[in-house]
């Protein structure tokens, strides 16, 4: 679950939650330290179009070294593809200085739904796949369009009427303690709560209220984590799945 999200699964047996961000707090949220991205000779360059510009636009109040730096630096970062995490936290913002809120946006999410389905998170994956399969991979599909001499037929048949199967490390345990939040995700957790509302926009998730999702039996809290990108101010998220990171190296030796 992501910021009340539970991930969709399309194997009824692993009704797993994978990630959830919980309303626990670690530690205060710092400032991130802004990395001057301009020289000694470029900001004296700046003080000199601030003259400049002045000139041009009667001393304009708003004309000020702060003012151009910003522009400047905006401009070194577009061409760079460098953002960090001020950037990132800035693209959170709305338009009144407030951050973007998963929760007044997207409300109780997916919790009518998830009632009428008993409270039975697999039951609603399933039910939530099947109103998908227009345009996507599925039995009729396959059939239509690969002929059975095909000698992949019965491979794709199979994805297409099973899915895929994810492999689950024996020694999972589910159920775990709610995990803290990093000082960094919580300073960018505006930016990381719109990626997640896109998500759930395109119906890529299920999104519940914290406590519905901690009631789920075998649910498994994944921290939450994130990094920057190269050429995206957002940057992006990153999931912590420990229990598939284990099995995975086993199963590639």
């Amino acid at each position: 679950m992501e910021g009340d999200t539970v991930s969709r699964r399309k194997k009824e047996e692993c009704p797993v939650v994978t990630t959830l961000i919980p309303k626990a707090v670690s530690k205060p949220v710092q400032s991130a330290q802004k990395v001057p991205i301009i020289s000694t000779e470029g900001m004296a360059k700046i003080r000199r179009m601030v003259v400049l510009m002045r000139l041009l636009f009667e001393d304009d109040p708003r004309i000020t070294i702060d003012a151009v730096y910003q522009v400047v630096e905006a401009a070194y970062r577009s061409v760079d593809g460098e953002y960090g995490a001020e950037q990132a936290r800035q693209s959170g913002m709305l338009d009144n200085g407030s951050p973007f809120s998963l929760a007044a946006v997207v409300g109780d999410g997916y919790l009518a739904q998830f009632q009428a389905c008993d409270l039975d998170l697999a039951r609603m994956t399933r039910e939530e796949h099947n109103l998908s399969l227009k345009g996507r991979l599925s039995e009729e599909r396959v059939r239509h369009y690969v002929p059975e001499t095909d000698p992949d037929f019965e491979r794709i048949l199979r994805l297409a009427k099973q899915g895929v199967n994810i492999l689950r490390d024996p020694s999972f345990v589910a159920e775990n303690p709610v995990p803290a939040l990093r000082t960094l995700y919580e300073l960018v957790a505006p930016a990381v709560d719109r990626m997640i509302y896109k998500e759930w926009k395109q119906r890529k998730c299920f999104i519940l209220p914290t406590e519905v999702a901690k009631a789920i039996i075998g649910r498994w809290y994944a921290s939450l984590h994130w990094t920057k990108k190269k050429g995206s101010i957002p940057g992006r998220k990153l999931r912590c799945r420990p229990f598939y990171r284990v099995f995975s190296q086993r199963w590639h030796g």
